[in-house]
């Protein structure tokens, strides 16, 4: 199955993780999923366990046995038609952000395209109708609808009805924070012209001492050096939004919390 055919398809399968590739896979194993907690919150999480009933696009699926995991089970297929109908859009709106020098142009620029693409992802069946009450009888009306589900008191008068060198030390949405074990990791990529082409160095300066070429500005799907050349020589992360790290050269050091 090519990615480019008019038909595509949705999977439920159970996949099989080889033992032999759990090293290999360790940083980031393949086939995220959703788990719930004890707070019953379901969390996107990689693990190296067996996959159960996973649901997975048929290039995820290929892309996954093309790198060793095992196909189990099939449970059910959906097959359905589809096309790049937003590439347009999105491409336009790329383009714009490359040529314009302006903060804010390429924060609306980039929102555009994520605010789209977010809205198209959402899961409407988890909408809920949330009223936010303060008389006792439009309450009681409330709770004596058939789709009335439960109540939560705000405060007393509001309620509301409703490779071995390279490790992962980070990660989140579209983001990562690797250590990297080489001698310059910016010879490195100046001398792999392979390497070199998978990274948005646009934000260089111009005449940076690395000697990196400005490239492939606001390419989709390009990596990005965040720091722009400044190193980051230590970090710890205690868990998800919850991090610190410092920059040679660079007396601050930069927490995040949320």
């Amino acid at each position: 199955m090519k990615d480019d055919q008019k038909k595509g398809y949705i999977f439920e399968v159970d996949l099989k993780y080889p033992e032999e590739l759990h090293d290999l896979h360790s940083d980031y194993p393949l086939a995220p999923e959703n788990v719930f907690d004890n707070k019953e919150l379901p969390k996107l999480t990689t693990t190296l366990y067996e996959k159960k009933k996973n649901f997975l696009h048929y290039s995820n699926l290929r892309l996954y046995l093309s790198l060793g995991l095992k196909l189990e089970k099939i449970h059910k297929v959906i097959e359905f038609e589809h096309k790049d109908w937003l590439r347009p859009y999105i491409e336009f709106n790329t383009n714009l952000r490359a040529k314009t020098d302006n903060e804010f142009e390429k924060d609306y620029y980039k929102l555009m395209n994520n605010s789209v693409f977010g809205r198209t992802m959402m899961n409407t069946r988890n909408h809920k109708n949330i009223k936010l009450i303060n008389d006792d009888k439009k309450l009681e009306n409330q709770t004596d609808k058939p789709n009335f589900d439960r109540a939560t008191i705000f405060i007393e008068n509001l309620v509301a009805t409703y490779g071995k060198t390279i490790r992962l030390s980070y990660t989140y949405t579209d983001s990562l924070i690797v250590e990297i074990t080489t001698d310059d990791f910016y010879t490195d990529v100046k001398n792999n012209k392979r390497l070199l082409s998978e990274f948005d160095f646009s934000d260089y300066p111009e005449n940076n001492k690395y000697g990196i070429p400005r490239i492939n500005k606001k390419v989709p799907g390009k990596f990005k050096d965040e720091f722009n050349g400044q190193i980051m020589t230590e970090f710890v992360g205690l868990r998800s939004k919850l991090y610190t790290y410092k920059i040679f050269e660079n007396k601050n050091e930069i927490k995040k919390a949320k």
